[in-house]
């Protein structure tokens, strides 16, 4: 390999997180204007088992639905997530902006924002509606390479919606001991969503692998 080659690591690095919203139906509705709301929901994105990401992101811009309060709402540090009143579910957009440009582009993320339970038999009072998204950065420079071995370099803090779920639980436990707590996807259930995508993400790999070939070729005949 040449030497612009040497630069960039031989490796493509992964990173999976955590993203979607927890709904909490109001005890009692309220008015916003002529708008009857019902629910509070909770907009967030953060690693696995509470782990801290800011190492590797820059800013975080949450897009609700144009008839709430402060529709764009751009978020800087951690806890990378925020709350709003709504009356209807609606399509929520986060675009995640990583600390080197440079080296990664922006990744948006949509999905919508649920209100209500998904299941027969869930409780109805408030829903946890995550998803699962990896991002890849394929070669980085190795001065970003650095940064993503190293890994955070804080221990994340409990943020307001870990507080409100943990005394959600300790009100259920209160109640009736046997309750199941209310929790995120913990890093088991990452492995068993890895295990399941085993192959789709060997492909992003190996195409990859092919594409970093070919910008080889193209910098040696240079």
């Amino acid at each position: 390999m040449g030497d612009v080659d040497m630069k960039r690591s031989p490796r493509v690095y992964t990173k999976s997180v955590l993203f979607g919203n927890v709904a909490r139906k109001l005890e009692t509705v309220a008015k916003r204007g002529d708008l009857t709301v019902t629910h509070e929901f909770t907009v967030f994105l953060r690693g696995f088992d509470n782990q801290d990401i800011s190492y590797i992101v820059k800013q975080v811009e949450i897009q609700l639905h144009s008839s709430m309060e402060q529709p764009r709402r751009v978020i800087r540090y951690p806890p990378f997530e925020t709350s709003c009143v709504c009356y209807a579910e609606s399509d929520i957009n986060i675009r995640v902006t990583f600390i080197d440009e440079a080296e990664a582009d922006p990744v948006d993320l949509r999905f919508p924002c649920v209100l209500f339970p998904q299941t027969s038999g869930s409780r109805a009072d408030i829903v946890i509606h995550p998803h699962v998204d990896t991002f890849v950065f394929p070669f980085p420079s190795l001065a970003f390479e650095g940064i993503l071995n190293r890994g955070p370099v804080t221990a994340r803090q409990p943020s307001p919606l870990d507080k409100m779920l943990a005394a959600i639980n300790k009100s259920d436990h209160h109640r009736d001991p046997k309750a199941t707590p209310l929790a995120f996807p913990d890093m088991a259930d990452l492995q068993r969503w890895e295990a399941g995508n085993a192959q789709h993400l060997a492909k992003t790999y190996d195409r990859l692998s092919r594409e970093a070939e070919k910008l080889a070729e193209k910098q040696k005949k240079k």
